[in-house]
């Protein structure tokens, strides 16, 4: 690792004008500056990209890519990734924010370190009665943990990006960061909390019982195809409870 490595900002971008400013302010007011932001608008029907062009005029760190055709998140996000040249690659969703001092006490605490996956804690804010909370991620996570349930938010994690680019899997949306993460753990074996809460993650659906049920059943396929019968059981019943502590928590904090 070098001592000031260029750290690659993925930002997948969908009709996100409502929030796309604050994203943008909150990498551009970082405190550590070796970084490239690479947004990539998925065929947007509102001021997403003139948003965009405003802020790469003015700053060549600023990058704006643009899909031919609507890809989805996962293939939306491996266009960054192959345009990127970071050592670190982290994601930043158009309507998350970062705390100024994100990337350097989080690029900090790994060279410290010698870490090659970390994440921090994280500010959950719901849009609908601006209610938040900090959600606290275990001190260090495997392979197998991994497995289990998802305890990440997207814009808490940042990696170390070898020459071979991990690429997100196209799998059904709203599972791909949590199979991201295993294929990633897989290599690096093991991640680290840094116990700072550096990003801010938006919750704009009122409906969280209605989607975490979407999301259990796209979990149920995805083991189906992963595992045996006997492995799949066990997986889908440890994501179920691990899952519904989750909900329970954000369900008493942010209504």
């Amino acid at each position: 690792m070098s001592k000031n490595p260029l750290v690659s900002i993925i930002t997948p971008v969908y009709n996100s004008e409502a929030f796309l400013k604050q994203t943008i302010e909150s990498v551009l007011i970082q405190t550590y500056t070796n970084w490239e932001l690479i947004l990539i608008d998925d065929c947007s029907t509102d001021c997403s990209v003139s948003i965009i062009n405003n802020y790469s005029k003015k700053n060549n760190r600023v990058v704006l890519l643009t899909n031919n055709t609507n890809c989805g998140p996962a293939a939306t996000r491996n266009v960054g990734i192959n345009h990127s040249s970071g050592e670190f690659v982290a994601f930043l969703d158009s309507d998350d924010w970062w705390l100024p001092n994100k990337l350097e006490n989080q690029i900090g605490f790994m060279l410290a370190k010698n870490i090659n996956f970390s994440y921090t804690s994280c500010v959950l804010h719901k849009e609908i009665n601006k209610k938040q909370v900090i959600y606290k991620a275990p001190k260090s996570i495997d392979h197998l943990r991994i497995l289990h349930s998802n305890p990440l938010y997207s814009p808490t994690v940042i990696y170390c990006q070898t020459a071979e680019k991990i690429k997100i899997p196209l799998v059904e949306n709203a599972i791909e960061d949590w199979v991201h993460w295993i294929n990633i753990l897989q290599r690096y074996k093991i991640g680290y909390l840094l116990d700072e809460p550096l990003s801010c993650y938006r919750v704009r659906d009122d409906s969280i019982s209605a989607k975490k049920t979407i999301m259990i059943s796209k979990v149920w396929r995805f083991y189906s195809k992963t595992f045996s019968p006997h492995k799949r059981f066990f997986y889908f019943a440890m994501y179920i409870i691990n899952n519904l502590k989750k909900h329970l928590f954000l369900t008493l904090k942010l209504n």
